[in-house]
């Protein structure tokens, strides 16, 4: 590591971990605030195939330059914090839909910006000049390649970031500093498919093509977040009423991670009755579903999915 580096640090990677894991943060690492030209290509290439990122309103070029989100970054601090992935299914599964892993329990967006908020507050104590930006996905940076970059994981034919211990059952956040960071860089983990493909095979629609790639006109948990749909994406919302976890469950790489049980609850299980979601109106949405990380796309598309999946099932009859 250059000397001058070490000279000017005024954070050391021990310290942030050392804080990072009395508060509860289990996955953690860093990079510097370069551009992430390593995975500019993949972008440039997605964009190419089937047009900008979705839900993704800025350019390749601006996504992987920090300092375009923040001009005084001289760090990154990567976090993770795991998600219960598998949840067994219900006795009777008639009439109920799915939800994404993701959008069960309280919005990640909240828990991870609570979470890198206490951190950076507590560095703060003996660094008061530190100043920072938090991002968790949101659009303006490219979560799992500064994760892949810090070495959190390696990114698997399904386009998730899989991690040692966790597998794929992470969110990610980033915390731009503007005070430089002494720490081992890590080695980008190379991709450990190998000749899986029980991810692509497990895809309904072929989303995935042949790996490391995406056709978001097919992919379940894009359809389900997008607001008009054509008549034939509309035909493929199928299985869950919102997100998708399909390739993931069918990963080796989360074979290891437990399975929460299901209970009976609320409308915001993780099976919830389709004809209950199909009338909801407003008011009712926001009673149930405030706070959640499907509450941002609104009541009507949680509705249009509900009717959909029931013609589905139907149909599956």
């Amino acid at each position: 590591m250059p000397r001058l580096k070490m000279a000017r640090a005024m954070l050391e990677e021990a310290e942030v971990r050392r804080v990072a894991a009395s508060l509860g943060i289990p996955i953690i690492g860093f990079t510097e605030a370069t551009p992430l030209l390593e995975i500019k290509p993949h972008l440039e290439a997605r964009q190419t195939t089937n047009g900008p990122t979705p839900f993704v309103g800025v350019p390749p070029d601006k996504r992987v330059d920090y300092r375009q989100a923040y001009g005084d970054a001289a760090a990154v601090i990567v976090i993770g914090l795991p998600y219960t992935l598998k949840m067994s299914p219900p006795k009777n599964t008639q009439g109920k839909g799915r939800l994404s892993a993701f959008c069960r329990g309280e919005d990640y967006h909240l828990r991870l910006s609570r979470k890198m908020e206490a951190l950076m507050a507590a560095l703060k104590v003996k660094h008061p000049q530190l100043d920072y930006r938090l991002f968790v996905d949101n659009g303006k940076l490219v979560d799992r390649g500064s994760a892949w970059r810090a070495g959190l994981g390696f990114y698997g034919k399904n386009n998730t970031l899989i991690h040692p211990q966790y597998g794929s059952g992470f969110f990610i956040g980033q915390i731009l500093v503007s005070t430089p960071i002494a720490f081992v860089p890590a080695i980008p983990l190379k991709s450990l498919c190998g000749s899986c493909r029980r991810c692509l095979d497990a895809c309904p629609h072929g989303a995935l093509e042949s790996g490391f790639s995406l056709d978001a006109s097919r992919c379940i948990s894009y359809l389900t977040q997008k607001k008009k749909l054509s008549e034939v994406e509309a035909q493929r919302v199928q299985y869950f009423v919102y997100g998708c976890d399909l390739c993931q469950l069918a990963c080796p790489y989360n074979a290891h991670l437990p399975e929460e049980c299901w209970e009976d609850g609320p409308m915001d299980a993780a099976w919830p009755e389709l004809k209950a979601l199909s009338k909801m109106d407003e008011a009712t949405f926001d009673a149930v579903f405030t706070g959640s990380a499907l509450h941002w796309r609104g009541c009507q598309t949680l509705v249009r999915n509900s009717k959909l999946l029931l013609k589905f099932l139907e149909k599956e009859c």
